[in-house]
């Protein structure tokens, strides 16, 4: 996947699954569509943490080089790849 990813331990399996593949398909996106953003990426962030937290859709935690995504907005039908994409790299 390029970057390690870390589903909350309480995601069903089958959903941590989706999880993984919904992101892996961002992420080949952003490395299809936008190369230099992906290395500035794979630079940047250490991890992907996906987890409950619903507040925000995704944040960045400079300080751990962490990016956290909200299962639930991972998982929705309605997030497109490009959305989920577009969350990682802003």
């Amino acid at each position: 996947m390029g970057i390690p990813c870390t589903v909350w331990l309480f995601v069903p399996k089958v959903q941590r699954q989706l999880i993984y593949k919904r992101l892996q398909d961002a992420l080949s996106l952003i490395e299809e569509y936008s190369p230099v953003r992906f290395a500035q990426l794979t630079n940047d962030v250490e991890r992907i943490l996906v987890a409950g937290a619903p507040t925000f859709r995704g944040q960045y935690i400079q300080k751990l080089r962490l990016v956290e995504l909200y299962d639930d907005y991972v998982l929705d039908d309605d997030t497109t790849t490009e959305e989920l994409a577009s969350t990682l790299v802003h």
